[in-house]
C-alpha cells in the first residue's frame, strides 16, 4: 500500500507543515497539492491510504466574508468527494475555536481518523477524534535537534521568554514575577506575532537557556515556544490556570504550577542544588523524545 500527503490548504501558509512531514516520515509516498486543483487526486489508486490535511484558518480571519466560506467549504467538499473514506486519515489544523470543526466534521464518517490540533470538550466524545501538538517549527525539528544539549551547566540564562506581551493571557504577568527576582533571565518584547528575534537568534537564546517561560497563547496553552523550548533541551515553565495540561503534556514528569509566583519559587529552589536541574533537563529531554516517538505511532496506528 503506498502512502500519500494530500494538501487540501496551502502548505507555504501553515507553519505546522515541517511538522506534519516529520511525523509522517518513512511512510509516505509522496505528496499531493489538492487545495486549487483536484487533477492529482485522479492520479491516486483505491488501495492508497491518503493522509489528507485541512485547515481552519479562514474561519479565525476577522475580515472573512460568507462568499469565502462558501467556497472554501465546497472546495474541500469536492475534495472529500473524490477520496475512499475508507483510505482516509484527516489532520486538521488551525482550528484555535473549534468553529471549522463544527462544519467540517459532519462531512466524515466516525470511521475515519482525525488528528486536530487543539483541544475542545466538545469534540471529546468523538472517538475517531485524537487531539496532538502544533509542534516545533523547522528548524527545531530532526536531525538538527541532535546538536540540543540538555547540559545545564552550559547555559548563559536563568530562564527566557522571546515574545509578544498581549493584553489577554498571563504573559505580563510570567515576565514580570521573573524579572523582579531573577532580572539576569533573557526577555525580549515583540510589538506583534513573529516580530521579534530572527528565529534562528531565538532558537540560540533557548539553547543558552535552562527555563523557558511558556505561558498560555491567545486562546490555548499548545504553542509553538512550549515544544520549541523541549527541542532546545530547555525546560519549559508551565502555568495551567484550566487543567488542560494533562492531555497536552501526558505523563509529563514535571511539576507545572498552579500560579507564576509557585513556579519562580520551585525555579530558585532548583538553582540551590545544581544536581536537580540536570535531573530535571533530563526528565524533561527523555520525556519529548519518546513523546514524539509516540505521537509517529499513532499517525500509522490511530485508536
Amino acid at each position: 500500500m503506498n502512502f500519500h500527503l494530500v494538501w487540501g490548504c496551502d502548505p507555504s501558509l501553515q507553519f505546522e507543515s515541517t511538522w506534519i512531514r516529520f511525523l509522517l516520515s518513512g511512510r509516505i509516498s509522496s505528496e499531493l497539492s489538492a487545495f486549487t486543483s483536484t487533477e492529482d487526486l485522479h492520479l491516486l489508486e483505491d488501495s492508497d491510504h491518503i493522509y489528507l490535511v485541512e485547515s481552519g484558518l479562514n474561519r479565525l480571519r476577522k475580515a472573512v466574508s460568507n462568499d469565502e466560506l462558501f467556497l472554501h467549504d465546497r472546495s474541500r467538499q469536492i475534495r472529500l468527494g473524490l477520496l475512499n473514506f475508507d483510505k482516509l486519515t484527516v489532520i486538521h489544523l488551525s482550528d484555535e475555536e473549534g468553529f471549522d470543526g463544527d462544519t467540517f466534521y459532519s462531512l466524515i464518517p466516525q470511521s475515519v481518523p482525525i488528528f486536530r490540533n487543539f483541544y475542545h470538550t466538545r469534540f471529546s466524545n468523538q472517538s475517531n477524534i485524537t487531539t496532538f501538538p502544533i509542534g516545533p517549527r523547522n528548524i527545531f525539528l530532526p536531525p538538527s535537534h541532535s546538536e540540543f544539549s540538555s547540559n545545564s551547566l552550559q547555559r548563559t540564562y536563568p530562564w527566557s521568554f522571546m515574545g509578544t506581551l498581549w493584553p489577554s493571557g498571563s504573559r505580563t504577568l510570567a515576565v514580570s514575577t521573573f524579572l523582579r527576582t531573577l532580572p539576569h533571565g533573557y526577555y525580549f518584547g515583540g510589538e506583534s506575532f513573529a516580530s521579534g528575534l530572527p528565529l534562528s537568534e531565538y532558537r540560540q537564546i533557548l539553547l543558552n537557556s535552562d527555563f523557558a517561560l511558556a505561558p498560555e497563547g491567545d486562546r490555548h496553552l499548545d504553542t509553538f515556544r512550549l515544544w520549541e523550548s523541549f527541542s532546545c533541551g530547555c525546560i519549559p515553565i508551565v502555568v495551567d490556570f484550566n487543567d488542560t495540561v494533562t492531555s497536552l503534556l501526558p505523563n509529563y514528569p514535571l511539576p507545572t504550577y498552579s500560579s507564576w509566583a509557585r513556579a519562580l519559587d520551585h525555579v530558585l529552589e532548583t538553582f540551590t542544588v545544581p544536581s536537580i536541574i540536570q535531573d530535571m533537563h533530563f526528565q524533561s529531554q527523555y520525556w519529548w523524545h519518546q513523546y514524539m516517538i509516540s505521537l509517529r505511532h499513532s499517525f500509522f496506528n490511530p485508536p
